[in-house]
């Protein structure tokens, strides 16, 4: 089970989809706001801790707006 995201997840811009669930994490890479392609991120059954950085939350609004599903 992953307990953390590598910084250099930023680098892959033109992923769509981004399956994390069932995992440890708990916070969100700042880097994660690059992977503006995305149009399903599963995050389901981590311990994210809520709220994550307001960088990281303004993405993930953005995301959702952007009509990208997002499964916490």
């Amino acid at each position: 089970q992953l307990t953390a995201l590598p910084e250099s997840i930023g680098a892959l811009v033109g992923l769509k989809e981004l399956r994390l669930s069932n995992n440890n994490l708990t916070t969100l890479p700042e880097s994660i706001v690059a992977l503006t392609a995305l149009e399903e991120l599963f995050l389901y059954d981590n311990p994210l801790t809520k709220p994550q950085s307001p960088a990281v939350e303004a993405w993930l609004a953005a995301l959702k707006d952007g009509g990208c599903d997002v499964y916490r």
